[in-house]
């Protein structure tokens, strides 16, 4: 897919009124355009993230094992952050 392809793909996300990237400005940030996402990691985050919109749904002011998962999931597999970065329960400040 061509940069000026995916820089119409992205326009059909976003509600485009006001300041917004230009394709000049698109193809210097985002030279070989946008990174490619891993079908079978999606795949996994659309689950945790099911998963965590039912827990919510059931219990939405508690922290659920299946809310902690989606955490975990969104910054460490996802952002790749270190595994350590995340504090829970008693190691929080």
């Amino acid at each position: 897919m061509s940069v000026a392809s995916e820089y119409a793909e992205l326009l059909k996300l976003i509600e485009v009124s006001g300041p917004f990237v230009s394709l000049p400005v698109f193809k210097e940030v985002f030279p070989q355009g946008f990174a490619k996402d891993s079908p079978d990691q999606t795949r996994e985050l659309r689950e945790f993230y099911d998963d965590w919109r039912e827990a919510r749904a059931h219990a939405p002011s508690l922290v659920t094992p299946a809310q902690r998962e989606w955490l975990r999931a969104v910054f460490v597999t996802s952002l790749g952050w270190p595994a350590d970065w995340l504090a829970e329960d008693n190691a929080i400040p």
